[in-house]
């Protein structure tokens, strides 16, 4: 028999210890405290004890006197927040010691007498008998109930659980009353531990994880709802949720009632059952406590969860049922919950009514506050009421600041471009946050309050974000709008690499996909445009390099250069001026000087003077033919570069004159062809004379001839041989003439 149980022990023992590893929860600690120096009377009184009902002759194991010699029974507590045990604090009694319930050994042993007889448990003992009970532990007293029902909450909870499960190690217990039962007949130590609805009683076999470990008859495996897995420190390995015992009485009338829990088998592996603080009671109006969410942690919660409590007398009245209220607690009735009356009513035919209890939501950080509720009874057995307490707990809502929407340029097919997200969650003090956002596509997180995303196509994020009450949280949505980054490209006319002489010219054509609506060229050369295709001329000399950016319709950018694949290569700006301006025949060299852009001296230069001469200095002088006669000659030069780059020019006025003017003293026409007109050589001969005016005046100085624009073609006409007197007045390029001489005709 040991065998076994250890094996099942260090198999338990296993698997339990994975649960506590696994296990994150956050409950509060069960501390047990001994009932040393109570008397069983005290003890139930002071800790048990709730409204409506009156006890005497305390008994713990059959005796009225202190339990100080006895560790199976005492109180216990789990502090501000409960475990999952279901209630915070009351009476234990164990089948060892009390303190087994937390310091982790499956057997401990009992200090004081050993009580191995309780006739009341020989209904449970099967076929072990009733000498197989062991270690039993026996609460029990008188009670008055001062209304029709008695009732209080417990759970059961054993080292027995789960490996021996329809074993015959079916350590048991009850509670018994005895009194007259209103329905008929009498209660003579009849159970009340049962399961709910049933007939059954609560037990090992009855109650449990729905996994049998044995063969033992009655074997139950379908009540698990009823069952749970203890949290640390209980070290139970097995627990009841909490369960309600409860029976119809006589009002004031006395009754009797015994709470026995033992070892069934052998001593190992010990039991308890928990009785709840305050919860043996006797009420006419009960009261029972619900929430408005169930999801949320069972307390009043400013903002999100209302306590309703709902008041319910036995039968229906046929007139109004007023029932006045105690209202009291550490909450401020009207400060830090709504304000609820002190009286409430049933109305006729009804047997219920409910009361809203809705904290303020004041943004003041508080701890839990309490709000104590208690039908204030008579001393008669007409009107006991029940009482409840409420927890309020401080909550602020929660405040979410996110990042903002955002738009995010991809690569296809496959995207590598991330954005972080962000949301940050402010409410109460000390608040630890959970978050979840959907869609999950795309993060490297879903639970994280700052996940990076790398979509792929435009996505609305959402974050959910809870504070752990279970109460509604907050929400809020970041829009990350997924454009295409531009695969930018171009190209040119001519194509790269390019050199050139400036001026070069140069067309850029925009291929980029997709087609972008806006668009950058930067040529490098200071210059910029914003069309699709451009041409554009580099007018110095230098390496250039070119770069486009693009900007799609959806915003997102790109760019791609081509550097130093341009080659401008310095271009000469020929010209050139003369000196003299007008050479004459008399004088016909002129000197030529550069006047080319920029002044480089590996230029090399080539001339072309229009009269079959050439040259090439830089800046040659040049004799032109001393002809008697006017002429413009058209002169070339031509600058190249040492790389090739050419320009030339051209003037067509490089003027060569005959300013000498020729004039005769004697004019015979006869028309031998000789000296038949007044012939001024210089005036036919290229001399640039301009504007000449004659004038001639015979011997007497009376003016026989006159013309303002001679032009060698007076003959002697109308005049007689003779001495005559000649004024030549005429305007040159070079110079200007006023002559006069004498003139003899003969003929």
């Amino acid at each position: 028999m040991r065998t076994t149980k250890s094996f099942y022990l260090y198999f338990f023992l296993w698997t339990f210890s994975l649960f506590l590893g696994s296990s994150n929860l956050n409950y509060a600690q069960l501390t047990t405290t001994s009932a040393s120096g109570m008397t069983p009377q005290q003890l139930v009184q002071s800790v048990l004890l709730g409204s409506g009902v009156t006890v005497s002759n305390v008994k713990f194991n059959g005796s009225l006197l202190a339990p100080a010699s006895s560790n199976q029974i005492g109180s216990f507590t789990t502090g501000s927040t409960p475990t999952n045990l279901g209630f915070s604090e009351g009476i234990i009694m164990s089948t060892g010691g009390i303190e087994g319930a937390t310091n982790g050994q499956t057997t401990t042993t009992i200090t004081g007498p050993q009580l191995t007889v309780v006739s009341e448990l020989n209904q449970y003992t099967g076929s072990a008998g009733p000498s197989s009970i062991y270690d039993a532990a026996v609460l029990e007293f008188d009670f008055l109930p001062l209304s029709d029902t008695i009732k209080f909450r417990y759970a059961f909870g054993s080292r027995e659980y789960p490996a021996f499960v329809c074993s015959s190690f079916n350590d048991v217990f009850g509670f018994f009353i005895t009194g007259l039962n209103p329905n008929g007949a009498n209660y003579v130590g009849t159970n009340i531990a049962l399961i709910p609805n049933t007939n059954s009683p609560v037990s090992i076999n009855t109650v449990n994880g729905g996994t049998s470990a044995g063969s033992t008859t009655p074997c139950i495996l379908t009540n698990t709802q009823y069952y749970q897995t203890p949290i640390p420190n209980i070290t139970y390995n097995g627990l009841t949720t909490v369960l309600t015992a409860k029976a119809v009485v006589v009002p004031c009338t006395p009754y009797h009632i015994k709470l026995a829990i033992a070892d069934l088998g052998d001593r190992s592996y010990d039991s308890g059952v928990f009785l709840e603080a305050n919860s043996f009671s006797s009420n006419s109006v009960s009261i029972t406590t619900n929430y408005s969410s169930a999801s949320a942690t069972p307390m009043a919660i400013e903002g999100c969860n209302n306590a309703i409590l709902k008041f319910t007398i036995p039968v229906v009245k046929t007139d109004t049922v007023f029932i006045p209220l105690i209202i009291s607690g550490t909450a401020i009735n009207g400060t830090d919950y709504q304000q609820i009356p002190n009286i409430i009513q049933i109305i006729p035919g009804q047997t219920s009514t409910t009361l809203t209890i809705i904290p303020i939501a004041d943004g003041i950080v508080e701890p839990i506050e309490t709000i104590s509720i208690k039908v204030d009874d008579t001393t008669s057995c007409a009107l006991l009421g029940d009482s409840t307490v409420i927890k309020i707990l401080s909550r602020d809502p929660i405040h979410l600041v996110t990042s903002n929407d955002t738009l995010i340029c991809q690569t296809f097919p496959i995207p590598t471009n991330t954005i972080p997200l962000n949301v940050q969650a402010t409410g109460e003090a000390g608040t630890t946050f959970t978050y979840l956002w959907s869609p999950s596509t795309g993060l490297n997180s879903s639970i994280i309050s700052n996940p990076i995303s790398t979509p792929v196509t435009t996505t609305t994020y959402t974050v959910n974000v809870n504070d752990g009450t279970g109460c509604p949280g907050n929400s809020a949505s970041i829009l990350v709008v997924i454009g295409q980054t531009p695969i930018v490209n171009f190209t040119t006319s001519p194509q790269f690499p390019i050199i050139g002489c400036a001026p070069l010219n140069i067309n850029f054509n925009d291929e980029t996909y997709p087609v972008g609506s806006s668009r950058i060229w930067e040529f490098g050369d200071g210059n910029s445009s914003s069309d699709i295709n451009i041409t554009h001329s580099y007018l110095m000399p230098g390496l250039y390099s070119i770069k486009l950016t693009v900007i799609t319709s959806g915003g997102c950018k790109s760019e791609f250069s081509q550097t130093d694949v341009i080659t401008v290569l310095s271009q000469p700006n020929a010209d050139f001026t003369w000196n003299p301006p007008i050479g004459t025949r008399q004088n016909p060299l002129i000197s030529f000087v550069n006047l080319t852009t920029p002044n480089d001296t590996s230029f090399s230069w080539r001339w072309d003077f229009g009269d079959g001469g050439n040259d090439i200095a830089k800046n040659p002088s040049h004799s032109f033919p001393s002809k008697p006669e006017e002429k413009d000659y058209t002169v070339t030069l031509i600058a190249m570069s040492k790389s090739g780059c050419v320009d030339t020019v051209t003037y067509t006025n490089v003027k060569i004159i005959d300013d000498q003017l020729i004039i005769p003293n004697i004019l015979t026409p006869n028309g031998d062809g000789y000296n038949d007109k007044l012939d001024i050589g210089a005036l036919t001969k290229g001399g640039g004379y301009t504007e000449t005016q004659i004038i001639i005046y015979n011997r007497w100085g009376k003016k026989v001839y006159e013309n303002n624009n001679y032009k060698n073609d007076f003959a002697g006409e109308g005049l007689p041989d003779g001495a005559y007197y000649i004024t030549i007045k005429t305007k040159g390029l070079l110079k200007d003439i006023e002559y006069n001489s004498s003139l003899q005709i003969l003929r």
